[in-house]
């Protein structure tokens, strides 16, 4: 997706994981962040670590944590870095970081 110009959202999740539901109730899955993924013309990638995936773990574990939630949002330009969300996301942080990406 990168490489054709597209923003990327990459949300590393667990069904067990109680910040990552919540998360994804009050700033992820909503209308707003769906809107603005559409508007960009941006992907949302799901990496669901409930089974602890190895491939999903080594990737958690380069952006220096051992477990979930991790939200990365890379920019359209397929050279730059990751932005690396907070822990607790808001509406505002997740809308912010995809504005930036389109950039």
């Amino acid at each position: 997706a990168r490489r054709a110009g597209h923003p990327v959202l990459v949300d590393f999740t667990a069904k067990s994981c109680l910040t990552c539901k919540l998360n994804l109730a009050s700033s992820i899955e909503i209308d707003r962040t769906r809107a603005k993924l559409k508007q960009i013309g941006a992907v949302a990638l799901k990496a669901d670590y409930t089974t602890e995936d190895p491939a999903i773990g080594q990737e958690l574990r380069r952006f220096g944590t051992s477990g979930v939630p991790l939200v990365l949002v890379y920019s359209k330009d397929p050279g730059s870095e990751p932005q690396v969300l907070p822990t607790f996301l808001t509406p505002s942080i997740v809308l912010d970081a995809l504005d930036k990406a389109a950039k």
